[in-house]
């Protein structure tokens, strides 16, 4: 997901920006699908891969 890979290098690092292991880009998609569910709940997850990136998901992870 390049979305979120350009989005997160975008930010200022004031303060750490994610708690994860980023050395591939499944692992980006992953936490931000789990950031998804968290949010919209598992039924949702489908809709996720079709949408642009969700503003208020992102910002959770940030």
């Amino acid at each position: 997901m390049p979305g979120l890979i350009n989005y997160l290098s975008h930010k200022p690092p004031v303060k750490p920006r994610l708690i994860a292991n980023f050395n591939s880009d499944w692992n980006a998609i992953g936490f931000y699908l789990d950031g998804y569910t968290d949010l919209f709940g598992f039924e949702q997850v489908t809709e996720a891969l079709e949408k642009s990136l969700d503003p208020q998901v992102m910002n959770n992870l940030v």
